[in-house]
């Protein structure tokens, strides 16, 4: 794995997040909405996930990649559908957002 492409952590530049994560030039937050949100399919999502990718690579902790924002999406998500990465977190285990989302599948 090249450095441009290893997992940084931007938690501490989110603390509203669960958890926020770079990797290359790609940035992903999951957040816990204080509403649930009701998807175009009509279910409720309590966590939303931001995507935005950058101008430029997530190299460490304090680069501020994240900000280098070209473009952004968000996606909602019900508890049931991310119960595994939830339990990770819970549980303090060492988790790769971008292997839970398949964000270019």
């Amino acid at each position: 794995m090249s450095h441009a492409e290893s997992l940084v952590d931007y938690s501490e530049s989110f603390q509203a997040a669960l958890i926020a994560q770079g990797k290359g030039s790609n940035f992903l937050s999951l957040t816990r909405l204080d509403e649930p949100f009701e998807r175009y399919d009509g279910k409720r999502a309590s966590y939303e996930l931001n995507y935005r990718w950058l101008s430029t690579d997530c190299q460490e902790e304090d680069d501020q990649a994240w900000a280098c924002v070209q473009g952004a999406e968000c996606t909602y998500w019900q508890h049931k559908e991310i119960t595994k990465l939830l339990r990770q977190l819970k549980r303090h285990d060492d988790v790769d957002l971008f292997e839970h989302f398949d964000l270019f599948g």
